[in-house]
C-alpha cells in the first residue's frame, strides 16, 4: 500500500504542474493560442479549460474533497486529453505533439488507479 501511496501522490504533483499549473502561464501565450486555433477551437477555449483544469486539480488534491467530485475531476481530465489527442490526429495526422497528451492521459489513468486502490478496498 506504501507503493501506491506514493505512486499516487508523485503522478498527482506531476498532473498539478502539467494541467494545472502549466495552463496558467500558458493560456494566453500566443504559441498555444495558435495551436488551439489550428484545431479549430474558438478564441475563449484556451481561458475555458484553464478554469477547469484549476478546478480539477484543486478537486483531487484536497483530500477533504467528495470522492465523487474527484471522480468526475478525472472524468473531466481524461475526455480533455483524448480530445486532444482525436483533434491533433483529425486535423495534422500522428505527429509528435500526439505524445503530449498521451503522456498526460497515462499519467491520469495511474493515479486514477492508485486513487481508487486507495479509496475501495475491493478495487
Amino acid at each position: 500500500m506504501k507503493k501506491v501511496n506514493i505512486t499516487y501522490w508523485i503522478t498527482a504533483a506531476m498532473m498539478t504542474v502539467w494541467l494545472g499549473i502549466g495552463p496558467l502561464f500558458a493560456y494566453d501565450d500566443p504559441t498555444s493560442v495558435d495551436v488551439i486555433m489550428h484545431l479549430g477551437y474558438p478564441y475563449y477555449f484556451p481561458i475555458m479549460i484553464t478554469c477547469f483544469k484549476v478546478l480539477g486539480i484543486i478537486a483531487i488534491v484536497i483530500p477533504q474533497i467528495p470522492i465523487r467530485i474527484k471522480e468526475w475531476a478525472y472524468a473531466g481530465f481524461a475526455i480533455d486529453l483524448i480530445c486532444a489527442s482525436i483533434g491533433f490526429i483529425i486535423v495534422d495526422g500522428f505527429i509528435p505533439h500526439l505524445l503530449l497528451p498521451v503522456t498526460a492521459l497515462t499519467i491520469v489513468i495511474i493515479n486514477y488507479y492508485c486513487f481508487s486502490k486507495i479509496n475501495y478496498k475491493n478495487a
